[in-house]
């Protein structure tokens, strides 16, 4: 009997609560699905990138039902002052337990608004080169030049600086050339000039430069700097790497490389008597 007493006492006072709780949490998904559509109608107007638009969408979603089970708790007689505490313990802990990953979120964000490059752009990231495929909130995929495909953390992309490749503007190279102490360095910048002059791939204007930069351990090294359209960057440099070599060997001109001397001595016994 007194059992069923306090459950007489406990569906009376608790009993309204809870129909008018699940009255309220059947008419908010009602009203969250309406809201949903306006959303989604707003959010197609805006002309934002489709990675930000459904970034935005999900995180508009969880909110909308979160704040309806906010509603419909307290409906039902759950104290406001458990949703404050559990909503800062529970806070407090995923901001520590996934920092990295909102600085990362956070890094996407900041791509996506600011658009420093774009899909199909060629850039370069911490010596990764390759063109952008796709732009996410948590990583940025790249295929190399060498068609490779490489997924770089947002974060570590800002971090760590990002250059653009593909300007149509002339670009720059210095080429390092070495040659030994005993040859004329007249005579060498003489015939680097000519090979800078021979390649189609150089560009007169701005025009070229060479000039004796190093007095290195091994060798006098010479320094190439050179303006090329942005396609026949390589193209240069091969040529005139190859050039060299093939003239140097021609007028008898050293290319020092890395060697060794090992002497030997002879160690000799005496024997005394």
């Amino acid at each position: 009997m007194y059992i069923i007493t306090q459950l007489e006492k406990f569906v009376g006072a608790y009993g309204a609560r809870f129909i008018m709780a699940l009255l309220i949490l059947v008419v908010g998904i009602f009203i969250v699905k309406i809201l949903k559509k306006v959303k989604n109608t707003i959010l197609f107007k805006l002309h934002i990138d489709e990675t930000l638009k459904s970034f935005l969408n999900s995180t508009l979603n969880a909110l909308l039902y979160f704040v309806l089970g906010i509603i419909v708790l307290t409906v039902a007689g759950v104290p406001s002052s458990y949703f404050a505490g559990l909503i800062i313990g529970f806070g407090t802990a995923l901001g520590f337990a996934l920092r990295d990953e909102f600085k990362t979120v956070s890094n996407g964000i900041i791509i996506l608004l600011t658009k420093p490059f774009r899909v199909g752009d060629a850039i370069c990231v911490n010596n990764t080169y390759g063109t952008v495929r796709e732009i996410k909130l948590f990583q940025t995929t790249l295929r190399t030049f060498d068609n490779l495909e490489i997924h770089l953390s947002n974060g570590s992309m800002l971090s760590n600086g990002i250059t653009i490749l593909n300007s149509d503007e002339p670009r720059r190279q210095d080429i390092t050339i070495g040659v030994s102490y005993d040859d004329d360095v007249t005579k060498v910048k003489k015939l680097l000039d000519n090979i800078i002059k021979n390649n189609e791939f150089v560009l007169k204007d701005p025009a070229p430069m060479i000039a004796l930069n190093e007095l290195a351990d091994s060798s006098v090294n010479f320094l190439i700097r050179v303006w090329t359209e942005r396609p026949n960057f390589l193209a240069a440099k091969f040529k005139i790497l190859e050039d060299a070599k093939v003239i140097f060997d021609k007028e008898g001109i050293s290319i020092p490389y890395p060697q060794q001397d090992v002497h030997v001595f002879e160690k000799r016994s005496y024997i005394k008597f």
